[in-house]
């Protein structure tokens, strides 16, 4: 945890390997997204996984209910959200040159149930990669970007308590938990592939 508490560390207690065998048996589709001038800012593959088979996602509750308990536990820690559910989980592989630039999770309004993100999380799911470090910012919910206050995450994670690193990439399993107004990034990918497992808790708005 940071001494600002911008995130959370935790282990996923789940099966990595499993997580990586059923998900990689999906249809992925291509996330590709651009800013309002034209340039990308996200290449990757991703799929989704549900409580359920809706929209075509793989139907995982054990694995859903199991991070939802986490994420409130977590929640009820640090920060104190009032969450109210979770979106379906997000299964992406960043190939060799993939990334996914400085942005935020919360959209620009309210979904039609009134809600908005506020937590988000990605859990680290191997470690033969290099490069693709995620880095996540202290900042409010400004338009603009100030360049201060970044942390590398995946490289704190690397240093023990001695100072030593402890090896290439964050554990698998590891979990980053931060609220959803946090700007953050995964930088390109020069080996590959990086896997992860990202997901959102909703609420209502601030006040």
């Amino acid at each position: 945890m940071s001494s600002y508490k911008t995130y959370a560390v935790s282990e996923l207690g789940f099966d990595v390997e499993e997580i990586i065998k059923r998900s990689e048996q999906q249809i992925f589709k291509v996330a590709n997204q651009k800013r309002a001038d034209g340039s990308s800012f996200r290449n990757s593959n991703v799929t989704w996984i549900d409580e359920s088979d809706k929209d075509g996602a793989l139907p995982w509750p054990e694995l859903t209910d199991h991070i939802a308990k986490q994420i409130h536990s977590i929640n009820n820690k640090y920060w104190k959200f009032n969450l109210s559910k979770s979106e379906p989980l997000q299964y992406s592989i960043y190939n060799e040159g993939d990334y996914y630039d400085w942005h935020n999770d919360q959209r620009e309004s309210v979904y039609e149930d009134g809600l908005v993100r506020k937590l988000s999380f990605t859990v680290f799911l191997n470690e033969d990669y290099d490069d693709g470090d995620f880095e996540i910012v202290e900042l409010s919910a400004a338009k603009e970007l100030p360049k201060l206050n970044v942390e590398n995450v995946s490289a704190t994670l690397l240093v023990n308590e001695g100072g030593m690193i402890t090896g290439p990439q964050p554990s698998a399993g590891t979990m980053i938990v931060f609220p959803s107004y946090l700007w953050h990034r995964v930088k390109p990918v020069i080996k590959g592939p990086r896997k992860s497992l990202v997901g959102w808790f909703l609420g209502k708005p601030f006040k």
